[in-house]
Parts: structure tokens; sequence; C-alpha cells
């Protein structure tokens, strides 16, 4: 063969492979909700006992998005920012609502973000969060494999009628395809060194 075959052979190869390779997109926007859109998550307590996560669109209507995870409801006031959720002693609000997955993503980019909490009892708090979207990854989870956005995020939680401040911190994947994050590790006492990791095991969505 010669040379000049050769190279027109290997541009041509090059080009095919191209061809077949989609290239993630340099931002990720908000995804579509509809009802009756769900996730299951398997994974590991911070007790390490098995633990489930259950999570069902119910609501989808201007500025409000209701999530029931496993029995516990929470508001968003669109994907993926919290503004209300149930806790243990009743429903605890935000102001501004917290942003859970920094949109627009964009690789390399870092969100800070200051929130203000309030529960049923009057209690005030405060929410300091910094996400750092890192970078495009290859995930595989129960569910499958994904392209998917890494994210780190880190918290310090002043809790509603309590003095203490509380760290937290996670590594957490975000995937357009799936429109929720697939994989998620949390440290839940860095003192201790306990973590908490869920992934997808399967997913419903209504709308393409």
């Amino acid at each position: 063969m010669t040379p000049f075959r050769s190279t027109f052979l290997i541009a041509v190869l090059l080009l095919a492979a191209c061809a077949g390779r989609v290239e993630p997109s340099p931002s990720v926007s908000p995804p579509l909700v509809s009802v009756g859109d769900s996730w299951s998550y398997n994974g590991i307590g911070a007790d390490g006992r098995p633990l489930s996560l259950e999570v069902e669109v119910l609501k989808v209507r201007p500025g409000e998005i209701v999530l029931r995870r496993n029995r516990i409801e929470a508001t968003y006031s669109e994907p993926w920012i919290m503004t209300r959720t149930r806790t243990t002693e009743g429903w605890m609000s935000f102001s501004p609502g917290v942003p859970t997955v920094p949109f627009p993503l964009i690789p390399g980019t870092t969100l800070r973000h200051r929130t203000e909490t309030i529960d049923d009892r009057g209690n005030k708090g405060s929410i300091e969060t910094i996400l750092i979207a890192s970078r495009w990854e290859e995930i595989e989870v129960p569910a499958g494999r994904f392209r998917a956005v890494r994210v780190d995020r880190e918290e310090e939680v002043t809790f509603a009628g309590a003095p203490a401040r509380r760290s937290q911190a996670g590594t957490f994947w975000y995937s357009p395809q799936a429109r929720v994050y697939i994989r998620m590790h949390e440290v839940i006492d860095p003192a201790r060194k306990t973590f908490r990791t869920l992934e997808l095991r399967s997913y419903a969505l209504r709308q393409p």
C-alpha cells in the first residue's frame, strides 16, 4: 500500500470513529420533569446496613415540583432547587432554595450558596454550600452505564434551634439521561469516617 493510500485510509477510519462517538454537551440544563417519573436506589447506610431509596414525582406545576423520597415529601421550585422538606420534627423551609444540582452544570465551575432555614416552630438556621462540577466520567451502576458529571459538595449546616455547626461533604454523579444523580457518596460523620452510598437501580421517565 502506498503512503498516500495508507494516510487516506487512516483519515477515513478516524472520521468514522469520531462520527460514531457522541461527545457530551459542555453545559447541562435543568431537565424536563413529569408526574410519575421515578427512580430507585440501593446502597449502604452509615451503619453498614443495606439501604434503599424510592423517589417519585407527585406534582408538577409552574414554580412547584413535589417529590416523595420513601415516605418523605420535598418541594422544589425547579429541578433541583429544594424549597421545603419534611423532617422528623415537621416541615423545614429554605430561602432561597437549596440547589442540589448546580445548573447550568458546567464542568470546571464552582457554585457558592447560602440559604436561611426555618422550621415549623420558628427556629432558624443556615446552610452554606459549595458545589464543584469537576468533570465528565463514565459511571456504571445497577441501572446501567452512564456519562455523568461529577459534583463535589461541601456544606456547613447550623441546625434550627441548635448552636452547633456540622460539616457535611459528598460526591455525586449527575446523568442528563437519568435526569438525577446516579451515584451519591455522602460523608455522614467526618470524625467517625462514616459514609452513605446510593446507586441508581432503575428508573422510569414519562417523557423521553
